[in-house]
């Protein structure tokens, strides 16, 4: 064997021991934090967990999020949660001005001792929602609006507003990566579906009672 043969096997031998090496060495790196489960809050959780699961992405100030949530409960009802399990996701969107705050302040509350009243959080905050517009508190500032945001939560959940407004800023982090985990699935507004991890399409339209057991029937019935 000549050792200008010799040469080139052993170049080859080199750039194939230098793929495996990249290849082996691969660095999976997420575009996102990677939480330890989803974000998302199960209302009324069944256990077994049922096979059919129905997640909604709302902002706490959006009143078509609230109009579509007091729809979805009562189809939970219907099909019962041993059939239909129904999860709540965050996305505050960014011209609402106070929904990345009063999503923080719903951390708060699902890490104390008043987590038993998460869902009386959730509901009075998109109820509130005219209180915490834009357009409200435009004159306001930062600190007032967590006044009135500890007050609300005081109200419903019985925390006390000082233990609210002082750890408020620990979920920070968190509600950070709520919102990217709903952008990166590729929510844009408020409220979004997802049945079985797969995107409903619902346009503008505001769906009924009806519109949803006729839908979910055949799919929650199987």
């Amino acid at each position: 064997m000549t050792s200008k043969l010799v040469s080139c096997l052993m170049g080859s031998l080199l750039v194939v021991v230098t793929l495996c090496t990249v290849t082996a060495d691969f660095d999976i790196s997420p575009d996102i934090p990677v939480l330890p489960t989803s974000p998302g809050i199960r209302y009324r959780p069944s256990e077994p967990q049922p096979a059919a699961t129905l997640e909604i992405f709302i902002d706490l100030n959006c009143p078509d999020s609230l109009a579509q949530w007091e729809i979805l409960k009562p189809v939970q009802v219907h099909f019962g949660t041993d059939k239909l399990d129904l999860v709540v996701q965050q996305m505050p969107l960014p011209y609402h001005r106070n929904a990345f705050l009063c999503t923080k302040g719903m951390y708060v509350i699902d890490n104390s001792p008043a987590s038993n009243s998460l869902f009386a959080y959730i509901e009075e905050s998109m109820t509130m929602w005219r209180n915490f517009s834009t357009v409200n508190t435009v004159n306001m500032s930062e600190t007032e609006v967590l006044e009135m945001l500890a007050e609300m939560a005081n109200r419903v959940t019985g925390i006390n507003r000082t233990l609210f407004t002082s750890t408020i800023n620990l979920y920070e982090a968190a509600t950070r990566a709520a919102w990217k985990f709903a952008s990166k699935r590729g929510v844009a507004v408020t409220p979004a579906f997802f049945l079985n991890g797969v995107e409903l399409g619902i346009g503008n339209a505001q769906p009924t009672f009806n519109d949803w057991v006729t839908f979910l029937d055949p799919i929650v019935n199987s």
